[in-house]
């Protein structure tokens, strides 16, 4: 976790993998330790010593099933005892069946069962309070994020069978259990429900809780390691809630705005990233500058506040992954901000800290793969519900490396640019892909330049929500590629995810078969469907020039021009010449 330290006495940090998890048992049991290294079974009770609850008891009953696990629960028999074994069974097959889990054993903290996949969209660790101390000793130590209200209030499971959510499935974890101790859980959104679980153990009941960053947690009626599954179930309302444009940090509820410890320098620190101007004075980053005007206050419409960080972070180019070293005269927050370059993180952490100081309620959200920020978009100032929640991705390991950035003078910085990408470079791309969709051209095999192309089509996420109010660029490319791809025009998604535009600006298209592209624009480059091909022809224009006279028995040289409407030339046609006696 970049740039941040826990606050005592309620330290936050990101989940072990569960081979740390394997050592951390062993490392707390009370259990005798090996004699003998070299021998794997130092009882020779059958029972391989790592997996061995009593390996030094020759008593023990023999491992009369084989596996390697004594007669311990191993309810696929791959060798793994079901306490350590990431499921043991799939929760979709019978319990007679017993598929082997094969690589996953004690490689992955949990096994999900979801659809859409969750992967990395899971929430972990929320953390929406921010500590500023400039006295620090360690430059990344003077903003520390933190969970601001850790009280636990108990939730129930629904017990309800009639689900038709986004994201419904089972998340399955090996965990350690405690009747007084809160052990977080993944959760998929701020709003997901419990639906009903199972402990995997006899005897054992387990209550869930939440904190007031809606973290997720559990306690047992027992200390004891289980093989927790729990089904959970949320609508797309996270993935896609739309921001008003007429919201203003004045609709926020009271009770959702948490303070900023040392929240007069953290501001001026804000200031200056986004008031920031290259070394010839020009402001760096417009939309950026916009939100905190020199000589004006800070802007309040949410929408505007939240786009237009979202747009300026999810840009950032590929870093090391490392916390940067502060560049005087700034600190490391803003060495972060203004250089533009890290990974998800960074980037997390840097919206998180300025969305809050522009009064935008914001949680820094990770998990053991990723960190991505949630943004809250209220009804009005009373209303209180953790569904208002929004879930931004900022994207993983970087996006578009076209962006205008403050330390690339020059750069005109056209975010997504036809006139550099190569579609068929799609492998290379970095950030968070999207899909965009063409679903129809018209016409759909012969246009005349200076007539018009509709496009139709759509964009959604991975987990297949459509994205509203996201900019798409069109690109066309001859069909034999002879010229490099050129931009024809972009659009923007209306509120369901669909466009519908028209273009009209391909006079620099090669007469012939042409490739219409459409991708991400402004996100960075994230996505691009094409190629949708379409015979583009035109009208010519002859230009002839010939010598004001010669004479008979000389060669008559003429020269010219076949250019087409959009001035590219026309290869290859076969022009005849006539010559007839002027009547003048």
């Amino acid at each position: 976790m970049c740039l941040f330290r826990s606050p005592s006495p309620t330290p936050q940090a990101t989940p072990a993998p569960i081979i740390a998890k394997k050592q951390d048992k062993i490392e707390q049991s009370s259990l005798p330790t090996k004699k003998d290294l070299t021998d794997p079974d130092d009882d020779n009770d059958g029972v391989i010593d790592a997996f061995d609850a009593f390996p030094m008891d020759p008593t023990e009953t023999t491992d009369t099933d084989s596996d390697s696990v004594g007669n311990g629960a191993d309810s696929d028999d791959d060798g793994d005892p079901d306490g350590e074994d990431p499921p043991p069974v799939d929760p979709g097959d019978d319990d007679e069946s017993n598929p082997d889990t094969g690589a996953t054993d004690g490689n992955v903290t949990i096994y999900e069962i979801f659809d859409p996949v969750l992967g990395t969209v899971k929430r972990w660790t929320s953390l929406d309070g921010l500590l500023y101390d400039d006295q620090a000793s360690n430059p990344t130590d003077m903003y520390t994020m933190y969970n601001y209200d850790s009280d636990k209030y108990e939730i129930f499971p629904t017990n309800s069978e009639d689900y038709s959510n986004i994201f419904e499935g089972w998340i399955w974890m090996g965990i350690t259990i405690s009747t007084s101790e809160f052990t977080r859980i993944p959760s998929v959104s701020p709003d997901a429900d419990i639906i009903d679980y199972d402990p995997n153990a006899t005897g054992v009941n387990i209550r869930f809780f939440k904190d007031g960053a809606d973290n997720y947690y559990v306690q047992g009626n027992e200390n004891i390691v289980i093989d927790l599954k729990y089904r959970m179930g949320t609508n797309g309302s996270y993935f896609n809630r739309p921001v008003p444009s007429d919201l203003t940090i004045s609709d926020i509820p009271e009770d959702i705005i948490r303070p900023i410890n040392g929240a007069n320098q953290v501001k001026e620190n804000v200031k200056e990233f986004l008031q920031y101007r290259l070394d010839n004075g020009t402001i760096a980053n417009e939309p950026l500058y916009w939100l905190w005007p020199e000589n004006g206050i800070p802007e309040t419409n949410l929408a505007l506040i939240i786009n237009n960080l979202t747009w300026y972070f999810s840009s950032f180019i590929e870093g090391d992954g490392d916390v940067p070293d502060a560049e005087e005269p700034w600190d490391a927050y803003q060495t972060i901000c203004i250089n533009g370059i890290g990974a998800c993180r960074h980037r997390s952490f840097g919206f998180f800290v300025t969305a809050l100081a522009l009064g935008a309620p914001t949680r820094y959200v990770s998990n053991e793969a990723h960190a991505f920020v949630e943004v809250y978009v209220p009804v009005d100032n009373e209303t209180i519900s953790a569904s208002h929640w929004k879930r931004i991705d900022l994207g993983g390991t970087g996006s578009s490396t076209t962006l205008d950035r403050p330390d690339e003078e020059g750069e005109d910085g056209d975010i997504f640019d036809f006139d550099e990408m190569d579609p068929d470079d799609i492998e290379n791309m970095t950030g968070e892909m999207v899909n965009v969709v063409i679903t129809s051209i018209s016409p759909d095999d012969r246009i005349d330049k200076g007539a018009a192309i509709s496009v139709q089509g759509y964009v959604e996420n991975q987990n297949g929500t459509r994205l509203p109010n996201f900019e798409v660029g069109f690109g066309m490319w001859d069909e034999m590629r002879t010229q490099p791809i050129f931009e024809i025009g972009q659009t923007v998604t209306n509120e369901t995810g669909f466009f519908d535009t028209s273009l009209v600006d391909f006079l620099d298209a090669l007469p012939g078969e042409n490739e219409i592209y459409a991708a991400s624009y402004k996100e960075g480059f994230l996505g691009v469907d094409g190629p949708e091909t379409i015979d583009v022809y035109s009208n010519s224009t002859f230009t002839l020039n010939n010598p004001g006279s010669v004479g008979k028995g000389q060669d008559l040289i003429v020269s010219g021009t076949l250019l087409d409407v959009g001035g590219i030339p026309v290869e290859g046609k076969t022009l005849t010449i006539y010559l007839w006696e002027d009547p003048y």
